[in-house]
């Protein structure tokens, strides 16, 4: 499966409904199918590298920086508290 067919698989549905309840064609958007055919030119969703050996161990808690909206702040505080609570127990 191509990157852009699978970011249309799952845009469509979406599609439909907002085009259901706002009377709009999204479905039809020309730019979207320009984009999808930009996707696929790309690359295919196989040829994106995984890597199974990781070198550090993947943290419990997630990295609330990388998601963005406003949660640095949130992270800003877990690790001072983090830090607070290795700095106790030295």
């Amino acid at each position: 499966m191509k990157l852009g067919d699978a970011v249309h698989f799952v845009a469509q549905p979406v599609a439909k409904t907002i085009d259901l309840v706002f009377k709009t064609n999204l479905q039809h958007c020309s730019a979207c199918a320009k984009r999808r055919e930009f996707l696929n030119n790309i690359m295919s969703i196989n040829s994106i590298p995984v890597h199974s050996n990781q070198t550090k161990t993947p943290s419990k808690e997630p990295n609330l920086k990388a998601i963005g909206t406003g949660m640095e702040k949130v992270q800003e505080v877990i690790d001072e508290e983090n830090k607070k609570e290795n700095s106790e127990a030295k």
